[in-house]
């Protein structure tokens, strides 16, 4: 039974490990994540990698097409294409190095199985060189893995993937640079930022005090310490800094000092300054009177007076924001609000028909709206309104206007929860605790909707600042207006700051945001000089290769878009130009316009691919874990794995033969135990008649009962 059980095995891995008649399309996909740069016995594993490359290069049959993926953040083919010229695949192979950030693994498998649909063999396999690092595995993506599952099945058979996992070490010291985030979203030269340095102790031990330098467009700014970090702890260090000038900034924090995993000991970040802010302020209720109007408030908060020294602010401070105020009675004429980055509705009751259009579609498209409603809102127009008559544009409705000055309603500070108030509710000096409302609307809000949210309410539970996200942009709606007329905030010193975090909240989406995710598109306006005539674009990439780049004129503006984004790091978009009538390349090309494209800190953990992980991955799709060079190449020439099986059979059989020899010297045994004997009566016999007499002698049997014997 045993010969015969291991004889069927054999036969069924032979079956399964046996190559389809016509050959095989084979697709190897590295792992080139930043774990890979990890040095184990004198040598990275991406070098490793390339080497378990090669032998299945060497294992493949002449003929066998075979396509090259990088298996980084964005996936991506080494070669146009399978190819049967094994060298070309080899010589590609001495080009490529690891990234600085995960490996997208199902994307990865994804570009292989488009590789593999271009060639022809019946016969699909897809080799997987992994150091086993789970980040970018998804396992628990049950949907995303049944979408690969769906996309194998587009190939005339499913391919199999044959996982060689290298192995990662028991102990090492990593320490890396986690994040780097600004107190705010919109940066102006007007006053300082603080800037926050994450420190992550990604390694297997506890770290020693370490020393985290920040740069500013390559010029140090500063160091400070961090202590000494637990296991998978963090810490954060913080620098201030009040930019000199506008535009793109790169800001980069290193680790001073040495690990086993360098890559992740340093971060950057492109900061993107404004040199002006523009608002559009639409006073409901103006008055010629000073400090009478609706937004007159506002528009002092906006853009302060500057304070002599020792009262306030700083002297040196300039403005961020530039504010315009506009009468109700001449919102009929807006038709633009391009030149904004923000409209605020300052007790307006509500706005012509084209106009308020224009506002929605404003914001739609990554406008800030901030709607303050006093006595005069029409409660009818802000429920009604919409963006392309369908989708509701406030967050809340007006449902009844509160009239307390005798008993007086105070903020509920404990709920502020909105980003624009963390500011001045987290300010020990802060004097917002003195607000009072003598009146406010109560505002009904439907909080299961998901786009609203509400970030603040009164200390009677009822909201205070709620907020909608429309498309690309947000609303945001107080229940008072923010003048003399509801509360005695603009005599409080947190009005100031609260108005600028609300502008730079609402304003924040209109920004390019310069610091992505690999594999996310950019693109970039570049305003148009009638003197000058763009004629070409390209990209720097982190490992300073150039790429080109798409560039169009669009309306007022040159737009450049690049997608080739999966290689952490910076960037620079490099633009050539000419003046108008001259020839192309008079003009010397500039610095260039930096952005990032973001790492994963968690790639420098080293959390290694668990049992339990394949079996997950192994429910949508075929996956067959080689941990040996040799198990590998036999999975994809066909032979079945373990090339001493033969032994096993052969130990088999002897252990058979064995047990069949003993089983039947038992039964011979058995056998003689019951064969026939001589009796002796004591004297032998002489002849018939004295034979007779003995058995007359013997006593006789009993009778059987007849009913007993019929019925045996």
């Amino acid at each position: 039974a045993a010969a015969l059980a291991s004889t069927a095995e054999y036969l069924r891995q032979g079956e399964q490990w046996a190559p389809m008649a016509g050959g095989q399309d084979i697709a190897i996909v590295l792992d080139s994540s930043m774990s890979m740069k990890l040095v184990v016995d004198g040598r990275s594993n991406f070098q490793r990698a390339v080497d378990e490359a090669r032998a299945v290069l060497g294992a493949c049959r002449p003929g066998d097409p075979v396509a090259l993926v990088l298996g980084g953040p964005a996936p991506r083919e080494a070669l146009v294409g399978p190819t049967s010229d094994h060298e070309l695949v080899a010589a590609a192979l001495d080009t490529l190095s690891p990234t600085d950030g995960p490996m997208n693994l199902l994307a990865a498998l994804g570009v292989a199985a488009g590789a593999l649909a271009e060639a022809h063999s019946p016969a699909k396999k897809i080799v997987l060189v992994t150091d086993g690092q789970t980040v970018g595995w998804e396992t628990q993506s049950e949907a995303r893995w049944q979408f690969l599952a769906d996309s194998f099945k587009q190939l005339p058979t499913p391919p199999q993937i044959i996982c060689r996992t290298l192995s990662l070490p028991s102990e090492y010291n990593n320490s890396a640079i986690g994040d780097i985030t600004l107190s705010r979203a919109v940066i102006g030269t007007d006053r300082p930022v603080r800037i926050n340095v994450k420190v992550l102790n990604c390694g297997t031990a506890k770290t020693e005090s370490a020393t985290v330098e920040l740069a500013l467009d390559g010029v140090a700014l500063g160091r400070e310490q961090v202590g000494a970090i637990e296991q998978n702890a963090a810490e954060t260090v913080h620098f201030e800094h009040r930019f000199p000038s506008s535009g793109a900034h790169v800001l980069t924090a290193r680790l001073l000092g040495e690990d086993d995993l360098p890559a992740d000991n340093s971060a950057t970040r492109v900061v993107n300054v404004l040199q002006k802010l523009p608002a559009l302020l639409i006073d409901g209720a103006p008055s010629r009177r000073p400090l009478a109007g609706a937004a007159s408030f506002m528009e002092i908060a906006m853009a302060p007076e500057p304070m002599a020294p020792g009262r306030g602010e700083p002297a040196s401070w300039g403005q961020l924001i530039e504010p315009t105020v506009v009468p109700l009675t001449e919102a009929a004429q807006i038709r633009d609000l391009s030149d904004y980055r923000l409209v605020v509705l300052a007790n307006t009751s509500k706005l012509p028909s084209l106009a308020a259009r224009t506002v929605a579609l404003f914001v739609r498209e990554g406008g800030g709206l901030l709607i303050t409603p006093g006595d005069r809102p029409d409660p009818a127009f802000y429920r009604d309104w919409k963006v392309e008559e369908t989708e509701p544009l406030v967050p809340g409705r007006l449902a009844e206007r509160v009239h307390a000055a005798d008993n007086p309603v105070h903020l509920g500070l404990n709920s502020f929860n909105h980003p624009a108030l963390s500011l001045i509710a987290e300010s020990g000096g802060s004097d917002v605790g003195l607000a009072a409302l003598d009146s406010y609307w109560r505002i009904e809000v439907d909080e299961g909707d998901p786009s609203i949210r509400v970030g603040a309410r009164l200390d009677t539970g009822e909201p205070l600042l709620l907020e909608r996200k429309v498309s690309k942009g947000y609303v945001l709606m107080t229940a008072m207006s923010l003048d003399r007329r509801d509360c005695n905030l603009p005599a409080l010193k947190c009005f100031v700051p609260m108005v600028h975090e609300l502008a730079y909240y609402l304003a924040a989406p209109t920004l390019t945001e310069r610091n992505v995710k690999p594999g996310v598109p950019v693109s970039f306006e570049v305003p148009a000089d009638t003197a000058v005539r763009m004629t070409g674009a390209h990209v720097v990439t982190p490992s300073d290769a150039r790429r080109p780049a798409k560039l169009s004129r669009e309306g007022d503006a040159w737009v450049v878009r690049f997608t080739r984004t999966g290689e952490p790091g910076l960037y620079s978009v490099v633009l050539s130009a000419s003046a108008e009538g001259a020839e192309e390349g008079t003009i010397p090309e500039g610095p260039g316009l930096p952005f990032v494209v973001l790492g994963d800190p968690d790639e420098g953990r080293l959390s290694a691919l668990t049992d339990a992980d394949l079996q997950r991955a192994r429910q949508h799709v075929d996956i067959f874990q080689a941990r040996t060079t040799q198990e590998m190449t036999a999975a994809l020439v066909g032979d079945i794995p373990g090339q001493e099986l033969w032994k096993q059979l052969a130990a088999c059989a002897v252990l058979a033969l064995l047990a069949e020899i003993a089983v039947a010297r038992w039964i011979t045994i058995q056998r003689r135990s019951h064969s026939a004997q001589q009796v002796s009566f004591g004297e032998e016999p002489v002849d018939s008649e004295s034979l007779r007499d003995k058995f007359r002698q013997m006593p006789a049997a009993p009778k059987e009962n007849p009913q007993a014997v019929g019925r045996s």
